[in-house]
């Protein structure tokens, strides 16, 4: 990593970006080095060519932690949005809360997918998203993580403390 970082000083871009792949190829399991990468072609330029690297990695026959399949999609996720891609960055976000992840960081599936939704011009239906989450964690009973995750979520969004919102 030292010796890229030296390289990209250096105006040896390029080189660099070759060497970040490199690395990436050669440890598929390491999820630092596949963002990495990813961010470093979306630096580039090559937006398509990142947000294809990450779902060649998320399609990967290999068993990730959640936590390391959450990093690989909150990078898709930034690659969306730094594009200006909401119905793109929506439509993945939908697809990514389907899988009922259970994570409750900041930027989770469910926190993306109601800050997605208000970056689509659709705050009736987060707002609507975020009730229907409340008050399904309303049921008397011990909630599921991927349950509890989406209620957090849901207050976080109600109290005005969204991903990537301010209101």
């Amino acid at each position: 990593e030292l010796l890229d970082q030296c390289r990209e000083g250096m105006g040896q871009s390029e080189e660099a970006l070759k060497l970040c792949r490199s690395l990436a190829e050669a440890a598929p399991w390491t999820v630092g080095w596949q963002t990495e990468y990813a961010r470093r072609l979306g630096q580039t330029g090559d937006y398509d060519g990142a947000l294809a690297w990450l779902r060649q990695q998320l399609d990967r026959p290999i068993q990730r932690r959640e936590y390391e399949e959450e990093t690989l999609r909150s990078t898709m996720a930034d690659l969306y949005r730094t594009q200006g891609r909401w119905n793109d960055l929506l439509t993945f976000t939908t697809e990514w809360i389907a899988r009922q992840p259970q994570s409750q960081s900041y930027n989770s599936a469910y926190a993306q997918h109601l800050s997605a939704l208000v970056f689509n011009d659709r705050p009736d239906q987060a707002n609507a998203l975020a009730q229907q989450w409340m008050n399904d964690a309303l049921i008397e009973r011990k909630l599921k993580g991927d349950q509890y995750a989406r209620l957090d979520n849901a207050l976080n969004f109600a109290l005005g403390t969204a991903f990537n919102l301010a209101f």
